[in-house]
């Protein structure tokens, strides 16, 4: 039985959710850096950064629930064909 509760609303991925610690567990596996140094290679230009509008940091399908930087970098890296 679904029950509705006052007060929660439809939100955004973006905006509920946490920058990503480059120290967890979870980007250290994945090499994710804040800022990357590999040339055309940032998470805004990969496939799965999920909100291209979010120019400063946003989703990423790899860390879900939590916020990635735009100039950052994993090895995870899919460009965008």
């Amino acid at each position: 039985v679904a029950v509705p509760v006052a007060g929660l609303g439809w939100t955004s991925v973006a905006s509920a959710a946490e920058p990503l610690d480059p120290n967890s567990p979870e980007a250290q596996a994945l090499g994710y850096m804040t800022v990357s140094n590999i040339e055309g290679q940032q998470c805004i230009g990969c496939l799965l950064y999920n909100d291209r509008t979010q120019q400063e940091m946003g989703p990423c399908a790899v860390f879900p629930g939590s916020l990635v930087m735009a100039t950052g970098h994993c090895t995870a890296f899919v460009p965008r064909g």
